[in-house]
């Protein structure tokens, strides 16, 4: 019997050996069906159409060493065509806020620089493959990997935070509590030295490992509901800082 994940078809389009191995062999324990390729003859519209696939992973590598060849190719590639599957592109090339929204009006559904951590290339992965997976999609996330803890039923708990915005927080917990509940989150953020305490509410829980969303991890999204001129700085100097890095790379 062959389930939802068994049925996504993945084309991956790298120079290297190493990083195409290693996010393929990711993808393919997974259960996704992983096509690997060195090469980008196999992205032209004729070649997708008599070889369909549900999405794209390319570096930028394959198909073009400037920004300019790079756009150049892409448009060939008729990205907005009904038939093209999402394409997702990592690059190590300079991509400025401008840059990233031509690539977009072409048709690419996500950047990444080539060293985002592989946990967000799959979340962009489950994604475009499950659409209708239930985010926080009103503004922008970025990247936490910090500790947080939530105040639930008289006691502490401990979690992750996922993803952060001036918006809430998505936290990595085994045992969510339920949707409508309202918590007390308290997390430190990086390079702080006092912890932030904020009133929050559960809008969506996610229970890890589910046919409808196999990859993303197991927790929360919540979002604040009072939140203080310092508090309020503090995430959102986070979050520029952190957006800055993801678009740009040394």
């Amino acid at each position: 019997m062959t389930g939802p994940l068994q049925q996504k078809k993945v084309a991956l389009y790298h120079r290297s050996d190493g990083p195409r191995n290693i996010l393929g062999d990711v993808l393919a324990g997974m259960g996704y069906q992983v096509k690997r390729y060195d090469k980008a003859a196999n992205l032209s519209p004729a070649r997708r159409q008599s070889a369909p696939v549900d999405l794209l992973v390319v570096h930028s590598s394959v198909l073009g060493e400037t920004y300019p060849e790079l756009l150049v190719r892409l448009q060939q590639l008729q990205l907005r065509a009904a038939e093209a599957p999402p394409f997702i592109l990592v690059t190590p090339l300079l991509v400025s806020q401008e840059a990233r929204q031509s690539l977009e009006d072409l048709g690419v559904g996500a950047v990444f620089m080539h060293r985002a951590p592989l946990m967000e290339l799959l979340f962009a992965v489950n994604r475009a493959l499950f659409p209708k997976m239930r985010e926080l999609r009103r503004y922008t996330r970025v990247f936490g990997g910090f500790p947080a803890q939530f105040l639930y039923q008289g006691e502490w708990r401990d979690g992750d935070v996922y993803n952060i915005s001036n918006q809430g927080v998505f936290i990595k917990c085994e045992q969510p509590p339920p949707e409508n509940t309202r918590l007390r989150v308290r997390f430190s953020l990086p390079g702080g030295q006092e912890d932030l305490v904020v009133e929050a509410h559960v809008n969506w829980i996610h229970e890890s490992g589910t046919v409808q969303d196999p990859l993303s991890p197991a927790g929360m999204g919540v979002s604040f509901l009072v939140l203080g001129q310092e508090e309020s700085t503090s995430i959102a100097l986070l979050v520029a800082d952190r957006f800055s890095e993801n678009d740009s790379v040394s």
